[in-house]
């Protein structure tokens, strides 16, 4: 705060008191911010450690690659890449995809026991299509889920962006569970977490992974081709 004095003039200008703060500088808001929101998380994430989060991404995009080759190993990847993006969501204010990491871990050990039963009675990984029943449920369940993630964060937590984080929840939950059920769609689902991923973790500064969801795109692309090449063949 400055100090200052009518009576007395002074021929030097008054000191500046230690905890003095520059006024505010105005921003836009976010996607999906709550509007009239005081808390401002602008320099916060660049104190994310990078580190963990080019671990992180080159472990994610290591089990995306398995997956689409249909490789057990994409599970030790994936339940290590998790791990390590929950620490790096935390930090960053996006707080429904730190909880996302721990239902990703659950879904990572039912996927690793359903894919190991189906090399057990095959020999390998079989792939399937989605029924129609399958596909209804799979967009109401995940257009309510992104609402209600939506809602309870938009009115509980200071997140940075609440709609599109819980849009993203919302599809990569129905992507994970799908692929550990083998249905090929899952790439489609993959393909729209990845374009939503680009532009969230943009906006949050955290630039490396924003980069790495857009090579992951690229890979859902590959194996959204290369499970439907592996369905024609087991016709």
């Amino acid at each position: 705060m400055v100090q200052t004095s009518i009576d007395t003039p002074s021929p030097l200008p008054p000191p500046i008191t230690r905890h003095a703060a520059p006024f505010p500088m105005s921003r836009a808001e976010p996607w999906g911010r709550r509007a009239g929101s005081t808390t401002c998380h602008c320099g916060e994430p660049q104190a994310v450690n990078w580190q963990i989060e080019a671990v992180a991404s080159a472990l994610l995009l290591a089990n995306v690659w398995l997956v689409a080759r249909r490789s057990m190993w994409n599970y030790a990847f994936g339940i290590a890449a998790v791990s390590l993006y929950a620490v790096v969501f935390w930090r960053a204010h996006l707080y429904a995809a730190f909880g996302l990491q721990f239902l990703f871990l659950a879904l990572n050990l039912y996927g690793l026991i359903n894919w190991r039963r189906s090399m057990a009675a095959t020999g390998e990984v079989p792939v399937l299509r989605m029924s129609r029943l399958e596909k209804w449920l799979t967009l109401g369940g995940t257009l309510k889920i992104a609402l209600l993630v939506g809602l309870l964060l938009h009115l509980t937590t200071d997140a940075a962006v609440p709609f599109a984080d819980s849009l993203n929840t919302a599809l990569a939950l129905s992507a994970q569970f799908w692929q550990a059920r083998r249905r090929v769609e899952t790439w489609v689902l993959w393909c729209l977490v990845n374009l939503v991923s680009v532009g969230l973790y943009a906006s949050q500064g955290l630039w490396f992974t924003s980069a790495v969801y857009a090579v992951l795109l690229a890979v859902a692309l590959y194996g959204w081709r290369e499970w439907r090449r592996v369905e024609r063949e087991q016709v």
